[in-house]
C-alpha cells in the first residue's frame, strides 16, 4: 500500500507545478509564441495530471488551475474555473475506469479537451466581445491547440518517467522490508 504521506506530497507538488505554470502562463515573455499564439500551460497540466491521478483529484486540479486562469484574464466570470473541475473530473473518471493510461488514449483526450476548450473559450469570446463569428481569433486559438498538445504529449513522458522511477524505488524498497 502506498502511504498517504507520498500522495499528498505529490498532491502539492502538482498544485506547486500548477502555480508556476499559471504565473508562467500569463507572463508572455517566459513563453516562446507560434503564429501570435502561446500554449496553455494550464489545462496541459491539467490533463497529466488528472490522467494520472483520479477522479476526485483531477476536479480539485482543474478547480485550482481554473481559478489561477480566471484570476489572470480580465474577465474572469468563473467560468474557466468550472470548465477546468469538469474537464479533470471526466479526464480522471475515464482513466481510472475506462482507459489504460498509454499514448494512444492520451492523443484521443487531449486532442477532444484541446479542441472542445478552444471552441467554448473562442464562443465566450467572441459572444462576450460581440463581432463576427468567423473572425481571426478563431486561428489563433487553433494554433494554441495545436502548440498546447504538442508540449502535452512532451509533458506527459516527463511525467510519465518520473512516476515511474519513484513507483519503481518505492516497490523495490516495499518488498525488500518485507522479505
Amino acid at each position: 500500500m502506498i502511504d498517504k504521506n507520498s500522495v499528498y506530497f505529490r498532491y502539492i507538488i502538482c498544485g506547486f507545478i500548477l502555480l508556476i505554470a499559471g504565473i508562467i502562463n500569463f507572463n508572455p515573455s517566459f513563453i516562446i509564441k507560434i503564429h501570435g499564439s502561446y500554449p496553455n500551460l494550464l489545462l496541459i497540466l491539467l490533463i497529466v495530471f488528472a490522467a494520472f491521478e483520479h477522479a476526485v483529484a483531477g476536479a480539485f486540479f482543474g478547480l485550482f488551475a481554473g481559478v489561477l486562469h480566471d484570476l489572470s484574464v480580465t474577465n474572469g466570470n468563473g467560468i474557466h474555473a468550472v470548465l477546468y473541475m469538469l474537464t479533470g473530473f471526466i479526464i480522471g473518471f475515464l482513466y481510472q475506469f475506462l482507459l489504460q493510461n498509454n499514448i494512444l488514449s492520451l492523443i484521443i483526450t487531449a486532442l477532444s479537451v484541446l479542441v472542445l476548450t478552444s471552441v467554448i473559450d473562442w464562443s465566450i469570446k467572441t459572444a462576450y466581445y460581440g463581432g463576427n463569428i468567423y473572425s481571426a481569433s478563431f486561428h489563433q486559438y487553433f494554433y494554441s491547440a495545436v502548440y498546447s498538445f504538442v508540449l502535452l504529449i512532451l509533458v506527459y513522458y516527463i511525467f510519465k518517467i518520473t512516476l515511474k522511477k519513484k513507483r519503481t524505488s518505492y516497490f523495490i524498497r516495499a518488498n525488500k522490508e518485507k522479505a
